[in-house]
């Protein structure tokens, strides 16, 4: 655990003053963890785990967007750790509103049960006996009230995640409705009946499934026109070397166009490849970004991720205006390196 405060010598500055855990904004773990919240945010939420490896728990917290902002602003969604701890709180309430509102419906159907079973006695009467009549009005008879029972849910929606508070109404509504049913002695009379048996006849529906095409912004796939360029996660046992000679290109290409890349290679992590070229001196660093906004249009996307919108468009190979699908791979020029 880390003690930060602005101001105080924390491995001089290297983790940001803004990063602290939910219930003490200024202690914060030294590694990545979900427990770290930036508190630099108009919503305090936890970064994501590349993001606090990359600048929050790093010297280069000083060049992150969110700790140049002078006013509070919403966590970047890009920025964002996929878990959220206000999602599990609404869960834990709806655990315990849930059965109490299953309860009072199930007290409502057995009290309509109670009220209705007299009527189901004199149906189960006459279904037993299908050629009885009942006199008409000269027989003696005498009034009884049934109640009907109306139930009436309302449901006022969840209107935004930002708040715990929710609002749940039920309304039990009984309307007292009088029927007049009259008790007589039925005259029976033999008549036979005739039952018919319908035929079903089976009908056929066709179905056409629909094959969508795979996306182009892929792991392992060139990405770009002019230069292409490979983004893997890396696996155990590999290395420069190799990834040099597969993709015809050379250990230090790879080195200059990763915006930030740990050597030796830790499993998982993600090395951006230059696909048949070894030219690089000019370009930006790259560091690897997966959309998470299904439909994002690629100058919001550009804005959020504060890139050159022009080096964004053109190393990528995008089209201004192009909307994006979630889990794209793209990316994201940077004019200077996290290392």
């Amino acid at each position: 655990m880390e003690t930060n405060t602005p101001g105080a010598n924390n491995k001089v500055g290297k983790i940001c003053p803004y990063l602290g855990i939910p219930d003490d904004s200024s202690t914060s773990f030294s590694y990545p963890s979900g427990w770290n919240c930036c508190f630099h945010a108009k919503r305090v939420v936890s970064p994501k785990m590349e993001h606090q490896r990359n600048f929050c728990l790093d010297e280069e917290h000083i060049n992150c967007l969110v700790f140049k902002r002078k006013d509070l602003a919403p966590l970047p969604v890009g920025l964002r750790a996929s878990d959220s701890r206000l999602i599990r709180k609404k869960n834990v309430k709806w655990g315990i509103l849930l059965p109490g509102i299953l309860a009072i419906i199930t007290i409502a159907i057995v009290v309509t049960g109670v009220f209705s079973k007299g009527q189901a006695n004199l149906f189960h009467f006459f279904q037993a006996n299908p050629t009885a009549t009942i006199p008409p009005a000269t027989a003696t008879g005498t009034a009884t009230q049934i109640p009907t029972i109306r139930l009436t849910i309302t449901r006022i929606p969840i209107e935004a995640l930002t708040s715990v508070a929710q609002t749940l109404s039920l309304e039990l509504t009984m309307t007292m409705t009088p029927t007049t049913t009259y008790t007589a002695t039925p005259t029976l009379t033999a008549t036979p009946t005739t039952t018919s048996t319908p035929t079903i006849t089976p009908t056929q529906t066709a179905t056409s499934t629909a094959t969508s095409e795979p996306s182009p912004y892929e792991l392992d796939k060139p990405i770009g026109t002019d230069y292409q360029f490979i983004i893997h996660k890396a696996q155990s046992g590999e290395n420069l070397n190799q990834y040099a000679t597969i993709y015809k290109t050379s250990v230090e290409a790879i080195l200059r166009v990763n915006y930030a890349l740990i050597i030796p290679l830790w499993v998982d992590a993600l090395v951006v490849i230059p696909f048949e070229f070894t030219k690089v001196t000019q370009m930006p660093y790259f560091q690897p970004y997966k959309v998470t906004t299904d439909g994002i249009t690629v100058e919001t996307l550009g804005r959020e991720l504060a890139t050159d919108l022009n080096d964004f468009i053109y190393y990528n190979g995008l089209s201004r205006g192009e909307r994006l699908s979630f889990g794209d791979w793209l990316l994201v020029p940077r004019n200077q390196s996290a290392n």
